[in-house]
């Protein structure tokens, strides 16, 4: 029998030789375990100092040390004595003009004061103030003592308000304003006036003069108001008649 070649066209069923693969190593690495007890021991270490400063601070409330810390010192009783009453009848009686009077600021810088808000009014460094009735009387007689410097330049105003406008002009129309520096009128041109609304119901109005250059003494400053009628401003009703604010002035250098 004569051994033919092996047909290359037919398959060739012997098993083919692989390569050995390499052992993959699947043991679970310890880096997360290592890393979820370092944060619990992080932990335990937070709580146990906060609750060890906890426990220090509630101690130390009860030392003497703490109690002298909290304990303020009662202040001990003393005297108050308020700014002296003056007698106004006898400051009244006894004044007398001084030297020269203050000067006056024209209407157009009594408006440039009035628009810029600066000027503190006379009233502010008032050391005494009178009572004020609900209705002013005709005769009455409300008096201020005001302490001042030589160079201080204020506001000398006097207000009136409404419930409307309306109202406030009327009431105007009937009313007389005057104001006297020493004893002498105070002109029209020296005088600036400013309407205004307070609240919703509250118009108001107000006649202002610019005051500086105080000589050193003792100047009287009033207003006379004068209603020409009976007066309603919406609240009350005023009686016809004259009545008078003023200021006695003391100038120190």
């Amino acid at each position: 029998m004569t051994i033919q070649d092996a047909n290359p066209s037919e398959p060739d069923n012997d098993p083919i030789a692989l390569p050995e693969q390499a052992k993959i190593n699947v043991t679970a690495s310890p880096s997360k375990s290592v890393d979820r007890a370092l944060w619990y021991t992080i932990g335990g270490i937070v709580l146990v100092t906060c609750c060890g400063l906890i426990l220090l601070a509630f101690l130390f409330t009860r030392t003497s040390q703490f109690k002298e810390l909290t304990t303020f010192p009662i202040a001990p009783d003393f005297d108050y004595t308020p700014y002296p009453t003056p007698d106004i009848r006898a400051t009244d009686q006894a004044w007398k003009p001084p030297s020269a009077p203050p000067s006056l600021g024209s209407r157009k810088e009594v408006e440039s004061a009035l628009k810029n808000d600066k000027t503190p009014q006379l009233t502010w460094f008032a050391t005494y103030r009178p009572l004020m009735p609900d209705i002013n009387q005709p005769g009455d007689v409300y008096t201020y003592a005001v302490n001042l410097f030589t160079a201080q330049e204020v506001l000398w105003d006097y207000g009136w308000c409404t419930l409307t406008q309306k109202i406030l002009d009327e009431n105007f129309a009937q009313m007389e304003i005057e104001f006297f520096l020493d004893g002498k009128a105070v002109g029209d041109d020296r005088v600036g006036i400013e309407d205004y609304q307070a609240s919703e119901e509250r118009f108001c109005r107000t006649y202002n003069v610019l005051v500086k250059n105080w000589p050193k003494g003792t100047h009287l400053l009033s207003v006379d108001v004068t209603f020409l009628a009976p007066t309603d401003d919406g609240w009350n009703v005023y009686p016809a008649g004259t009545h008078t604010f003023q200021y006695f002035v003391t100038v120190n250098p």
